[in-house]
């Protein structure tokens, strides 16, 4: 099943600044849920991961500040088809998947 809206999508990432810093690292928890587009997420971000599907790992540019620019390399968890009462709240009322142990991750 691909990213598109009204799906809830689970993902971890990674985000780095231009100069390759790690600023935040979400792939050794729990996937993050979001209602694909709502506005959970930043709209950019979002439109670059329509079409992408469970197991895909896109890395995508974002300018979140008017100085500098971000590179996001995220691990799609799950998708699904959201429920009347998701779209109508806007974000995801189930508990995302577990990260394993063995769980799919980028090398840092």
């Amino acid at each position: 099943m691909q990213i598109e809206n009204n799906r809830v999508v689970f993902i971890r990432y990674l985000m780095k600044n231009q100069a390759g810093e790690i600023l935040e690292d979400t792939l050794s928890r729990d996937p993050i849920g979001f209602l694909h587009g709502s506005a959970a997420i930043h709209p950019d971000l979002q439109k670059q991961l329509n079409g992408f599907k469970v197991g895909d790992k896109p890395r995508v540019s974002l300018t979140l500040s008017a100085h500098e620019d971000f590179v996001f390399e995220v691990i799609i968890d799950a998708v699904r088809e959201a429920t009347e009462a998701e779209i109508v709240l806007g974000y995801p009322l189930q508990v995302p998947p577990k990260c394993e142990e063995d769980c799919d991750c980028y090398d840092v």
